[in-house]
């Protein structure tokens, strides 16, 4: 693979700002959709830039070779998280960085970097004539949004997104090439939970009329038992079991993956863990398959008049009885 060409693209690809959370990025996510629209157009692919009423416009490419008799389709997309200097970056987010042999920017990892990885190889096969495959490439703008048109847009494209095989593209490299045979799917909630009419002054009412903080912290406390599985009756019926196959299969790569991909994430003087190869293996499962309960964001407390407090730091707080609480919760 030509490392350098590779990398060139890549630098052009990051340095669109294509923030989707974001219209004020609205001319950078057209300007990201041109560059992709050119770059398959001038190596043979057909290019339609298809455009929902809803979501940023999905590029799809397509090349046929006239000896194939299968079709791979790769996911992937084009839009990034927002990010700034000042977040933490040792450069521009948006500048690529190479250092000690990794490359740092905005979208590397999710997903541009990905999705190049495999826009690339396929221009060198094609180059080469060892393609032995007709290729499409569907490339959103809105998967950091949670693309809630896509679907239909794979619907009335049926016949076009025909394949013999679907590639997503966007899913982790964990410090070797690898292909990720199964995703868990993930949907947010929000519960609501109401004591009182108004907030209450916790010095007068305190302990004589229900508490939304404390009644929602004592349902959270209950959703995980003390070995970490949910305890929601049912959660776990139509899960795939981890199997002994897979189990097998993964022996080469429970240290050295777990150390990078879980271990390196924790404080090293409180949460230092000495497990045995077993349970690391459990870790990475738990991590990739097994389904999960999750308090994705902190709680939040509104009071009548729709003003926002920071419920754990006490923020701006006055009145610190609460009659709602809200809690964003995330399944996956």
């Amino acid at each position: 693979m030509d490392i350098k060409g590779y990398k060139s693209l890549l630098s052009e690809f990051v340095s669109f700002k294509s923030v989707s959370t974001d219209k004020a990025y609205i001319s950078e996510i057209q300007k990201t959709v041109k560059w992709l629209e050119k770059l398959f157009s001038e190596r043979g692919f057909s290019v339609e830039v298809i455009k929902g009423t809803r979501c940023n416009p999905v590029v799809f490419a397509s090349y046929e070779t006239e000896s194939a008799k299968e079709t791979v389709l790769v996911y992937g997309h084009y839009d990034v998280q927002p990010a700034n200097k000042s977040d933490g970056w040792e450069k521009e987010p948006f500048w690529l960085n190479e250092k000690k042999g990794k490359l740092y920017a905005r979208g590397v990892v999710d997903n541009k970097g990905q999705v190049l990885i495999h826009i690339f190889t396929v221009f060198e096969l094609i180059k080469t004539q060892e393609i032995k495959y007709d290729v499409k490439f569907l490339i959103e703008g809105n998967e950091e949004t949670s693309n809630d048109e896509l679907a239909d847009i794979i619907k009335k494209n049926k016949s076009k997104l025909k394949a013999d095989y679907v590639l997503i593209s966007d899913g982790e490299i964990p410090y070797k090439p690898s292909i990720e045979y199964s995703l868990r799917g993930g949907f947010n909630t929000t519960l609501k939970y109401t004591t009182a009419k108004n907030n209450l002054h916790s010095g007068i009412f305190g302990g004589a009329v229900p508490s939304a903080p404390y009644e929602l912290t004592k349902f959270l406390s209950k959703l995980y038992n003390g070995k970490n599985k949910v305890m929601i009756p049912g959660f776990y019926k139509k899960a795939d079991k981890v199997t002994l196959e897979q189990l097998k299969g993964n022996k080469n790569h429970w240290s050295d993956f777990f150390n990078k991909s879980i271990s390196v994430l924790l404080p090293k003087k409180k949460f230092k863990l000495q497990i045995s190869n077993e349970k690391k293996i459990k870790k990475i499962f738990e991590r990739n398959k097994v389904p999960s309960f999750l308090r994705n964001k902190l709680p939040i407390l509104c009071d009548d008049k729709s003003n926002v407090y920071d419920f754990l730091s006490n923020k701006n707080f006055e009145d610190d009885q609460s009659d709602i609480l809200k809690v964003e919760l995330f399944i996956k």
